[in-house]
């Protein structure tokens, strides 16, 4: 899942994951996700296309690096 800033669908609250055999699937996120990632976005002072990026290169997050982190916010949250 390698994002870049502008396949979010700010409308309709979704972006598109390429899948397994190249497969696209729409995903959703809500209002409180979209709060959060307007956040994330609006304090970036970075010129990459990247998504989610960390302060070293590469700048774009590894799959397994988002996975970990998705992983760890989740587990706080339930």
């Amino acid at each position: 899942m390698l994002l870049n800033k502008n396949e979010i669908n700010w409308s309709n609250h979704s972006f598109n994951v390429r899948r397994k055999g190249d497969k696209e699937r729409e995903v959703y996120f809500n209002i409180r996700a979209e709060i959060w990632l307007y956040r994330y976005l609006n304090q970036r002072n970075d010129e990459v296309p990247a998504l989610l990026v960390t302060d070293r290169a590469p700048c774009r997050f590894s799959i397994a690096e988002t996975r970990h982190i998705i992983k760890k916010v989740s587990s706080v949250l339930n």
